[in-house]
């Protein structure tokens, strides 16, 4: 699969020699990576109540082990979490051949690695993800990224009657992720409050808009000529995506 997070990924050209196929005799044993990297922008700053990485139920940021061939590898599962103490906040199963698209470009991979983005709002998106030969009949090597792309975008919306907005997972610390929710029927400087709902609480504010202490307030583009009133700037608010800056 080139994408099952977020955005449609695009997978980067594969360096393949000849046919497209390494020629190699026989399985090889493969070691393979899965690590995650901050995807906060820098100008964030760090979070007060970060959430931690779990892979397969042990605290860490990254895990490696060897596979006895490549087929082997890609039935391979990991579960990924992002948690709150002992509450989960995002949950990935990771199986090795849905993610890694690289391993249908590289035979006989002896190498592969799949990498995640966190985000302190509680949030885990696809980066990227690899595979190489290393052998006596030469290298090949493949790169697909990612890019660390949201499932939906504030500002391009998700269909009629639709936005992209903050679906929250827990109030106490806050955390949420992207996603698709119906528009909310409160207008900017309302007074706002959560919709339950299976996928993620959403809040009642209209398009463009975000429930910020109660207020609806307007979603900005920090790189946009006026993006704010004079007295207000767009700023990140916590436990929101750094996608959902408001006007404060």
């Amino acid at each position: 699969m080139r994408m099952v997070v977020g955005l449609a990924a695009v997978l980067a050209a594969c360096a393949e020699p000849g046919d497209g196929r390494a020629t190699n005799d026989g399985p090889l044993a493969m070691t393979f990576r899965l690590s995650v990297t901050q995807g906060d922008p820098s100008e964030r700053g760090p979070s007060a109540t970060p959430p931690t990485v779990y892979i397969d139920g042990v605290a860490t940021e990254s895990v490696t082990e060897v596979f006895d061939s490549e087929d082997a590898s890609r039935a391979a599962s990991f579960l990924l979490e992002l948690r709150h103490g002992d509450v989960a906040v995002a949950s990935k199963t990771i199986v090795v051949g849905d993610y890694d698209d690289c391993l249908d470009h590289v035979e006989n991979a002896t190498s592969a690695n799949i990498a995640f983005c966190k985000y302190d709002s509680g949030e885990l998106r696809y980066a990227s993800s690899g595979a190489s030969h290393e052998g006596a009949g030469g290298g090949q090597g493949c790169v697909g990224d990612g890019f660390c792309a949201p499932a939906c975008h504030p500002a391009s919306g998700c269909g009629e009657g639709l936005r992209c907005t903050s679906l929250i997972v827990s109030t106490t610390p806050l955390a949420s992720h992207l996603g698709c929710a119906p528009e909310g029927p409160k207008s900017l400087g309302e007074a706002c409050s959560l919709v339950p709902a299976s996928g993620g609480d959403y809040d009642d504010c209209g398009f463009g808009l975000l429930c910020v202490e109660s207020t609806c307030r307007t979603v900005c583009n920090p790189y946009a000529a006026d993006a704010c009133p004079a007295a207000e700037t767009c700023a990140f608010v916590d436990g929101h995506a750094p996608e959902m800056r408001v006007c404060l």
